[in-house]
């Protein structure tokens, strides 16, 4: 998408004028980054025990490097994993969530992946489907 090339139209002068380069930008990087939501799967997620030390119940967190940052847009649901409460502050206190996993030795992105396929199979294959196109 051409961001100088987004326009819209203006009730007042009745004529299509040029959006602003910031507003077009916003628009064009929240539209290219889906970030679906599931209260189910939240719940869901908060049911299984903790990815660190297995305590239940846990809270959804939301893995902040999965996705670029938008302005008060949280991270999609595909990429929540559980942790209990005292994981859960420990991982937002911590300046770099990346080394926070490694030093625990555990891959969140590919658990989430696989909670996410656990309650939305009908999405995978669809996508399974695409891939072999």
């Amino acid at each position: 998408m051409d961001i100088d090339a987004v326009h819209v139209y203006d009730l007042g002068t009745r004529q299509e004028r040029p959006l602003c380069r910031a507003v077009a930008q916003a628009a064009q990087s929240s539209a290219a980054t889906r970030r679906p939501r599931d209260k189910h799967d939240i719940k869901w997620v908060s049911k299984r025990p903790c990815l660190i030390c297995g305590r239940q119940p846990s809270d959804p967190h939301h893995l902040r490097f999965a996705q670029p940052r938008a302005l008060g847009r949280r991270v999609s649901d595909e990429f929540i994993v559980p942790l209990c409460r005292a994981h859960h502050r420990e991982v937002h206190r911590s300046s770099d969530e990346v080394g926070w996993w490694k030093q625990a030795g555990i891959d969140p992105l590919g658990f989430a992946q696989k909670l996410w396929r656990d309650t939305h199979p009908l999405q995978q294959s669809v996508a399974e489907k695409s891939d072999a196109l």
